[in-house]
């Protein structure tokens, strides 16, 4: 393969990593967004996440 071809393979593969990364981050923040200013406006708790208390393991529990 010539060394042209060698680059071209290397600028293809990384404009189609660099695509990737930014339709993934970019999707994660519009639906990150999407979610929590329609969780705003409806006022719904069912779309909330509600805080969950975690299970103390019996080495950490506080002695009576």
């Amino acid at each position: 393969m010539s060394p042209f071809a060698q680059q071209l393979v290397v600028y293809a593969a990384i404009a189609v990593a660099t695509g990737w990364l930014l339709r993934r981050w970019l999707g994660n923040k519009r639906s990150a967004s999407a979610s929590a200013s329609a969780c705003e406006r409806c006022g719904s708790k069912a779309t909330r996440r509600t805080p969950t208390r975690a299970v103390r393991p019996a080495s950490l529990r506080v002695l009576p």
